[in-house]
């Protein structure tokens, strides 16, 4: 069976969901997110902070489909997500935004384990004794390092995924089934990366 990676296109604008930008403040992580933010490191635990809502003035730019905002998370298009769910495809939560009608935010919720001897990651120090993240994880894992859904029709990734310094940047891979229910319906702003 093929598997391809769902690879986000470059957009044009900057979009953000747990950080806030201004002229007066910089970047900064959104107030209501404070609890979740380490206090060793400064990462954002996006998980927790994702579960206790979205602020009502998040608001995505964009005509695509499918996009990652400038702080790593996946944002679907309303129309992405009916797709999804009119062909059974499972794998990810997804979480509309308050403020906006056209997108949602898509969570991948099924993480599967790999083989720690062909991760194909890169692990930058120091890891945080704290949160137990490291600075940053590059790479994506081998498809062969990892116990691959039984399920055809999942979207899933690894449970290790890449993180830069602010947070986890959001991926995900797919079988060449969904790849192709994707693609018969033109869905905007993905690229199919074989594994």
């Amino acid at each position: 069976m093929d598997y391809f990676d769902l690879v986000p296109k470059d957009q044009r604008w900057q979009n953000w969901i747990l950080f806030s930008q201004s002229m007066k403040y910089g970047l900064r992580v959104r107030d209501r997110y404070a609890d979740s933010v380490c206090v060793e490191c400064g990462k954002v635990n996006e998980l927790s902070a994702l579960n206790s809502g979205i602020d009502c003035d998040v608001i995505i730019k964009s005509k695509l489909d499918y996009l990652l905002t400038d702080d790593g998370i996946i944002c679907a298009s309303r129309r992405l997500i009916a797709v999804l769910h009119e062909n059974s495809v499972v794998g990810f939560t997804d979480i509309p935004l308050p403020g906006d009608k056209s997108f949602s935010v898509l969570v991948p919720n099924l993480l599967v384990d790999i083989h720690e001897s062909e991760l194909n990651l890169e692990f930058i120090e120091p890891k945080c004794s704290t949160c137990d993240r490291y600075r940053e994880v590059i790479g994506t894992p081998y498809l062969l390092a990892m116990d691959l859904p039984k399920n055809p029709l999942a979207l899933f990734y690894s449970k290790i995924w890449m993180e830069n310094e602010r947070n986890r940047v959001t991926w995900f891979r797919c079988t060449g089934l969904v790849a192709n229910i994707l693609k018969q319906e033109k869905i905007r702003g993905v690229e199919f990366e074989e594994c």
